[in-house]
């Protein structure tokens, strides 16, 4: 088109209120709810996510359906595998912002350590 070129405007997130005090900020994990941009961005994931894994158990279900099976638990197996994720996904990523992540990869790998070894002792345990 002749005339004026578009030019694209920079994007400049809202802070929060100046009344919240910035001790309050840092504990909280939800302080990047604060700012609209990454509210939006995040509520848009955290739905199409969910969408996804409600088509995921619907195509399993019909699949099932399909083949006279009867409905059993085996199409949830995917949406509870990645439900965990995506609800500890902002407080883990609040979490790392603000402390050492060094101490949280190491915080997390024993962490892992020891519920793995508790998953392979429980068995022999219960005999």
């Amino acid at each position: 088109m002749p005339g004026k070129p578009h030019r694209i405007k920079p994007v400049e997130a809202e802070l929060p209120s100046p009344e919240i005090s910035r001790r309050r900020l840092d504990a909280s994990p939800f302080v990047p709810l604060h700012q609209p941009i990454f509210r939006a961005v995040w509520l848009a994931s955290l739905v199409s996510n969910f969408g996804g894994l409600i088509q995921a158990v619907a195509a399993s279900v019909a699949d099932d359906h399909d083949r006279g099976r009867l409905p059993s638990w085996s199409p949830w197996c995917r949406p509870l595998t990645t439900l965990p994720v995506m609800l500890s996904s902002l407080p883990a990523g609040a979490i790392s912002d603000n402390y050492d992540r060094r101490l949280i990869m190491l915080i997390a790998q024993v962490f892992m350590f020891a519920a793995s070894t508790a998953l392979a002792v429980a068995p022999h345990g219960s005999a």
